[in-house]
């Protein structure tokens, strides 16, 4: 399964506005719930690999910095140009 996190206004841009996003394999684990506005940073427990903001239909996925190294593996870079008309200005 592929999730794709973030926007293509968060992706880092070089020259001539080429795009940049790294794609990654994530192992989620053992998930626990983190309510939205908290300033969790860490898992509550050992026994937690990651966090999501809900159990039933996930938009947000959180990683914590102890599994990154474990649990995160960098699988390919994506570099893409996005072509802008006349009075657009890029993101």
């Amino acid at each position: 399964m592929i999730f794709v996190f973030g926007s293509i206004r968060e992706c880092v841009f070089g020259k001539d506005y080429v795009r940049h996003a790294l794609l990654c394999r994530v192992i989620l684990g053992r998930s626990e719930l983190v309510e939205d506005g908290t300033e969790q940073c860490y898992p509550s427990s050992e026994k937690y690999d990651s966090g999501v903001d809900s159990f039933s239909a996930p938009s947000r996925y959180i990683i914590w910095s102890n599994r990154m190294n474990t649990h995160v593996l960098p699988a390919y870079v994506v570099s893409f140009r996005i072509l802008y008309f006349k009075g657009e200005y890029p993101f």
